[in-house]
């Protein structure tokens, strides 16, 4: 698998673009060090992304 992303000069962050059901276009930062993931719901809202939908087929 490859996947392309972004480097930024200026402090060096990883930009990783996200889509979520082939719908929705986000770019993410990549933490290495995480352990866990998490996207701000308010991101989703303003995209008008269905929240509801994901515990309703879930």
């Amino acid at each position: 698998m490859t996947y392309h992303f972004e480097k930024t000069e200026e402090n060096g962050l990883i930009i990783i673009p996200l889509e979520i059901d082939g719908t929705y276009e986000f770019k993410m930062l990549l933490d290495t060090g995480a352990t866990h993931t998490t996207i701000d719901s308010n991101a989703l809202y303003i995209n008008n992304y269905d929240l509801k939908k994901q515990f309703r087929n879930g």
